[in-house]
């Protein structure tokens, strides 16, 4: 069995994680992105003091990623992050696995190709150590809400989750972020 908690990560334990619930074999990643909020609210643009942000406001990711390449963890890819929101099913909890990483201090994902992606590989071999396919199973510059395709396996984005509103993760540079 892969490892629970990515070594590398600092734990910041998220709170009421929910469970795995979908009955397809599928095994995703989930982009999304939080800007800076200039320290209004708490909020910070690194991963640590995003981390914490989000699990005193009882939302999450699985991790949160920052510009220096430091990674905090708060859910295993065994849990149900907390960032989807819930429609007939919740996208959080479809599938065997699908780790939501969000990359701290950017509104726009097309900014981090941009980024030097420090430790990113480790974070690769992680995700990659659960199962998840290194392939877009959406277009990350127009994506779409289409249940058949969140029922894949590869790298998608919060644009791109049934029953949801947001845009974040879109313009993600997908190519960059799956590179050797």
């Amino acid at each position: 069995m892969p490892r629970l908690w990515m070594p590398s990560a600092e734990r910041v334990v998220g709170r009421d994680p929910g469970w795995m619930v979908g009955v397809s074999d599928d095994r995703k990643v989930t982009i999304h992105t939080e800007g800076v909020d200039r320290g209004r609210h708490g909020r910070q643009g690194d991963a640590i003091n995003l981390a914490r942000y989000v699990q005193q406001k009882n939302i999450g990711y699985h991790f949160v990623y920052d510009y220096r390449g430091q990674f905090a963890q708060l859910y295993t890819p065994k849990q149900g992050a907390r960032a989807l929101l819930a429609g007939p099913w919740s996208p959080n909890r479809q599938g065997k696995v699908n780790i939501q990483v969000c990359f701290a201090g950017v509104a726009d994902a097309a900014d981090v190709r941009h980024w030097p992606l420090e430790n990113w590989e480790k974070f690769l071999r992680f995700v990659e150590a659960w199962g998840v396919p290194p392939r877009a199973i959406c277009d990350f510059d127009n994506p779409k809400r289409d249940v058949s395709d969140w029922k894949r396996s590869g790298w998608t984005c919060h644009a791109a989750a049934p029953f949801n509103d947001h845009t974040d993760g879109r313009g993600a540079p997908i190519r960059k972020l799956l590179a050797r």
